[in-house]
């Protein structure tokens, strides 16, 4: 069965990655949509957070793991440059700490920069995005959330499909 939405690009969040590695109800759902899109991307200083949280939990091997599973998905790393900052920037004014509902912390900066200056969804997991002006890879795909804005696996899709099978 073909999956009913594709997408062409999109950006992926630490909060998408670290729920399929802490084994969180959405992994599945993360799993499977990042197979449903054609080009993922990741910048530089969100591979730089999560290199930093698995050296914390897998020690030096964790990098690794983690370069590993990047690479089986073939997330492209895109250097953290000027235009990166400028965006991230306007994006601590606009929904960072304590100035917005979305809340966006440091580590949240990279990747809204990345996807807001390429025009691209963002595949994460919570609340903060949320109230970002950026699109949800999830939900242009199709997925249900729960209460936390977390994806759920198995959730309904708008052609009344409740699951999808991607090829491996």
């Amino acid at each position: 069965m073909k999956a009913p939405h594709n997408l062409r690009e999109a950006v992926v969040d630490s909060s998408a990655i670290m729920s399929i590695f802490d084994g969180r109800p959405s992994r599945d759902a993360f799993k499977a949509a990042l197979k449903c899109c054609d080009a993922l991307y990741m910048s530089a200083g969100t591979l730089l957070e999560l290199s930093i949280i698995f050296i914390s939990r897998k020690d030096v091997q964790g990098p690794a793991l983690l370069d590993s599973f990047l690479a089986s998905y073939k997330v492209f790393i895109v250097p953290f440059d000027e235009i990166a900052v400028a965006t991230a920037r306007q994006g601590c004014v606009d929904f960072g700490k304590r100035r917005s509902k979305a809340d966006l912390n440091y580590g949240d900066l990279f990747s809204y920069a990345l996807a807001k200056a390429r025009g691209m969804p963002l595949f994460y997991e919570g609340l903060d995005f949320l109230h970002t002006d950026l699109p949800d890879a999830m939900a242009l795909l199709g997925y249900s959330f729960d209460e936390k804005h977390a994806p759920v696996s198995g959730g309904l899709w708008p052609n009344g499909l409740t699951s999808i099978t991607v090829p491996i």
